[in-house]
């Protein structure tokens, strides 16, 4: 069953209607791409693609009671999740409590698979059964954090080829016995094979540098509570007790965004999700704007259309209308 397949015109869009899924998105820079998201729900398996052409924050949860887990499709780039650096050759698991974290460069196309853990379980166990450090096995294999599982490319691009099958067969409108037996065949070879790919040995997590990603981490959260003030790089330097030059290299290279750009994009984010949840009656745009620390209404809106494609007006305007 489709429950999502579309295009959206912006983040606040795709962020209250997907299914099951808890999550806000913030674009953090000025490429132009309208998100697409899939999901599709067959028996336990929940099925969902999505498409991101511009740098994007992600945050959140993933859907509860269920065991999370994603795959880069063969052309999305390297991103960051959890202060890892994520490439198409890995599986990624998120943890237990389902919390979602990521850094996503233009080019992310990843798909997720969510199963009951409890039913996830059971297949472990039938597969390990020979094994008589079976429950050791499974607990290391679901362990409560995230991990990163660097897979052979085989293994990967049959699970890929196998998602895009089910995809393409679930598309269909056919709503014959036969069409319903052939997305259930693809589902039950879907779980088998991530299965034996959480079964294999081969398992590395590509972790960034733990002080880099503590620093990362303290930065950002920096700048979201401070969106009022008029941010400097100095400041972040003061946090962080590093130079100016490794601030920008931070950012850099493990963001792929310059501070200042990250800054921007933050700010121009929360003055566009409050116009997308605000009230036409008691707001006023420049009030929105001053609070989240522009100081120049001309460049503010010059900014925001090179981020968003529109106005923040037209924003207000789309807000009220699709309330």
């Amino acid at each position: 069953m489709i429950l999502l397949n579309t295009h959206f015109d912006s983040f606040e869009e795709l962020a209250g209607i997907a299914h099951h899924w808890k999550a806000e998105f913030q674009q953090m820079g000025s490429e132009q791409f309208k998100p697409l998201a899939f999901q599709a729900k067959s028996g336990l398996l929940l099925y969902t693609r999505g498409q991101f052409g511009c740098f994007v924050r992600q945050q959140g949860a993933t859907p509860p009671g269920m065991r999370t887990f994603a795959i880069p499709d063969f052309d999305c780039t390297d991103f960051n999740w959890f202060g890892h650096k994520v490439s198409k050759n890995n599986l990624l698991i998120f943890p237990g409590h389902g919390d979602i974290d990521a850094f996503t460069r233009p080019g992310f196309n990843v798909i997720t698979i969510s199963l009951p853990e409890n039913y996830l379980h059971e297949l472990l166990e039938k597969n390990n059964i020979n094994n008589i450090n079976n429950i050791n096995n499974i607990n290391n294999i679901l362990a409560p954090h995230e991990m990163v599982k660097e897979v052979p490319a085989g293994y990967l691009n049959e699970l890929r080829l196998l998602i895009n099958q089910f995809e393409h067969t679930i598309k269909k409108s056919n709503q014959s016995q036969y069409h319903a037996s052939c997305i259930n065949t693809i589902q039950m070879q879907i779980i088998a094979c991530l299965v034996n790919i959480l079964t294999e040995n081969q398992s590395t997590q590509q972790l960034m540098n733990p002080k880099n990603s503590k620093l990362i981490k303290h930065l950002t959260d920096y700048i979201h509570t401070h969106l009022s003030e008029q941010i400097r790089i100095k400041q972040l330097c003061c946090q962080a007790h590093v130079s100016e030059r490794t601030v920008q290299n931070l950012f850099k290279k493990e963001l792929g965004i310059l501070p200042k750009s990250y800054i921007l994009g933050a700010k121009l984010n929360h003055v566009h999700h409050s116009l997308w949840h605000a009230n036409l009656s008691d707001i006023f745009i420049g009030d929105i704007a001053f609070n989240a620390g522009f100081l120049h209404m001309g460049q503010f809106a010059t900014d925001f259309y090179k981020v968003f494609n529109e106005l923040p007006s037209d924003t207000l305007k789309r807000s009220i209308s699709s309330g």
